[in-house]
Formats: C-alpha cells, sequence, structure tokens
C-alpha cells in the first residue's frame, strides 16, 4: 500500500500498523513520522524504542523479539531511524517478521530518496506495509500542504498567507515552516497581523543563535526564561533543537557542509557559525543527541513519563560542553 503525506489519514488505520517512509523531503518525512506516532498513542501504544541503523547488530532479533511482544504485555512501537548511506541489508529480511496479523507497530525512517518497486524485499513488504513517499511537492501540493499546516487561522486569513509564504518560499518547505511556526507564534498572543511575535521577553527560535555559537550563559538564560513564562513554547523548543541537530548530523555525512546545510534551510548569515559549532563537537555528541529528540517531543506532549524541561537541560549541557 502506497501513500503519500498530502493523504497519508485516509492510509494510517488500514492493515498491519508497518510503515515505510522515505523520500528527498525530510521536513515531509518528519512531520509523517509524528502523525503516525500521535495515531499510535491514541491506540494504546505506551512503549516507543528508538533504534538507529548503525547501533543495530542484529536486526532479525530484535523484530523477532518485538514479534513476540513487550515483556510488559504493552503495545509497542519500534521506530528504525536510517538517517545516511545505502539501504542495509538487513532490512531486506523486514517482510519475513510482519503479517497480517502483526500486533505491534514498526516504523521504518528511511534516508533513500526513492526505492525500487520491482525489488523483491519490496514487493513482499508491500503485502502488509504501508509506504509513505515523501518526495518533492509540486506546485498545487505545496499550497495544500501549506493550508493543512495553517489550521490555527481563521479561513478568511489562510488564502492571504498561503500567497505571501509560497511566493517567498516557493519550493523550500524548511523555510514555509519557519515561516508557519512565525505565525502561529503571532497567533498565539492574539495578534496574527501584527509585526511583533509576541510580548515575552525571549521566544525558541532565539535559543538557535545561542546554540551554535555555544554561548551557555545566554542558552540557559534564554530557555529558563521561557520555561517559566512561556512554557507552552516546549514543542517549538523542541522543533528548534532537532532541526539544528539534523542539519548538523546530516552536514557531517556529506562531502559538501555548506551545500547540506543550506539543503536542510540554515539561513546563509548562519551557515559559518553552524560549520564552527559542527566542528566543535564531537560527531558522536551530535548524533547521540538528536537520537534524543523523539523522546523530548514525545515528553513535552506527556506520551512518556519523563521532565521534559529536566531533559532538555541534560541535553543542552551535553551540547555545550
Amino acid at each position: 500500500m502506497k501513500c503519500n503525506p498530502l493523504n497519508l489519514d485516509k492510509y494510517i488505520n488500514k492493515g498491519p500498523k508497518v510503515f515505510f517512509i522515505y523520500g528527498s523531503e525530510i521536513i515531509l518525512r518528519n512531520q509523517s513520522k509524528e502523525k503516525i506516532l500521535n495515531y499510535l498513542s491514541s491506540e494504546g501504544f505506551e512503549e516507543i524504542l528508538n533504534v538507529f541503523t548503525d547501533d543495530i547488530s542484529d536486526l532479525d532479533g530484535l523484530l523477532m523479539q518485538n514479534t513476540a511482544g513487550s515483556l510488559f504485555a504493552n503495545k509497542q512501537c519500534i521506530v528504525i531511524n536510517h538517517l545516511n548511506g545505502k539501504t542495509p541489508e538487513s532490512f531486506k529480511n523486514i517482510h519475513k517478521y510482519i503479517d497480517e496479523h502483526y500486533s505491534n507497530a514498526l516504523i521504518v525512517m528511511s534516508c533513500a530518496e526513492k526505492i525500487s518497486p520491482s525489488a523483491s524485499w519490496i514487493k513482499e513488504l508491500d503485502k502488509n506495509c504501508t509506504f509513505v513517499t515523501c518526495a518533492k511537492l509540486k506546485s498545487f501540493e505545496e499550497k495544500i500542504w501549506l493550508k493543512s499546516r495553517l489550521n490555527f487561522l481563521e479561513e478568511n486569513e489562510k488564502k492571504k498567507y498561503i500567497e505571501n509564504i509560497y511566493n517567498l518560499n516557493q519550493g523550500n518547505l524548511i523555510a514555509q515552516q519557519n515561516e508557519i511556526n512565525l505565525l502561529e507564534l503571532q497567533n498565539i498572543n492574539g495578534k496574527a497581523g501584527g509585526s511583533d511575535v509576541n510580548n515575552a521577553e525571549y521566544i525558541p527560535f532565539d535559543l538557535e543563535d545561542m546554540i551554535i555559537k555555544k554561548d551557555k550563559k545566554n542558552t540557559f538564560k534564554i530557555l529558563h526564561s521561557i520555561r517559566d513564562n512561556n512554557s507552552h513554547y516546549g514543542p517549538l523548543i523542541t522543533w528548534v533543537l532537532g532541526n539544528l541537530l539534523n542539519a548538523c548530523v546530516y552536514a557531517l555525512s556529506s562531502n559538501n557542509i555548506k551545500g547540506s546545510l543550506q539543503i536542510s534551510g540554515v539561513f546563509n548569515n548562519k551557515i559559518n557559525q553552524y560549520e564552527k559549532f559542527i566542528k566543535s563537537t564531537s560527531p558522536a555528541r551530535l548524533i547521540k543527541n538528536q537520537k534524543k529528540i523523539v523522546n523530548l517531543d514525545l515528553a513535552c506532549k506527556g506520551i512518556i513519563k519523563k521532565d521534559f524541561w529536566k531533559e532538555i537541560d541534560y541535553c543542552l549541557i551535553d551540547l555545550l560542553n
């Protein structure tokens, strides 16, 4: 079964809860995963196991154990994060552990831009899996996507903002999402038509500059001010930090760091500072903290029982040391 992020809602509850997300648009891959995780949470999946392909020596063993279910009888979801490189050979065995009676959940996040529908393992997996293709959107699809992301606006306002955001950032979903986030901040404070973002001393976007400068004092000053005065910005903080770390990790695997940062949506005036940040931080530390983002998001939403603000503190302390 195949779908795309725009019609995922129609397929999300069809068949076994097995999803293979791939394609060139990073933001669509991440948003598709978030939508699926929210759906699984509503279906009672309490246990989320994040696995990164570099850490797996025995994917077959992990899937075999998952098929048998959790030791604590909780519904379990495995999220396999394939961040870079060729599709692992172990992926070709996934279909052996999945059938129409599979009771747990599996999400494969693949960095592959394309897959071969004629490959035997793809054909087998397709029998009990929903493939979510996150390819570059056509012009009319971009506007549909934009409209879906502007649900916090009144209908009579949407058209104006869709045209403005699209015309300024055509073909760049990350830049469009940045504009949407700013607009949502304005809307939260009842000033969607105004020029100021909000009355708060700081907003989550202020964190990015402090983190890449490794300015520990001001990073925590901003973070704790937001925590104490605007704690509803927790999801946006997670999004900002996730985007920053994703851009850095993808750049690490590229032969052209500047080009990779541009593709990830980093503004040109910040690229040099990002390069300094990447060079001054060990790859292992960047990857380790990137792996924490999903759990930070789940903690922020109350899906797992962890103190979101403590966890974000620990993450930033590690990154800035």
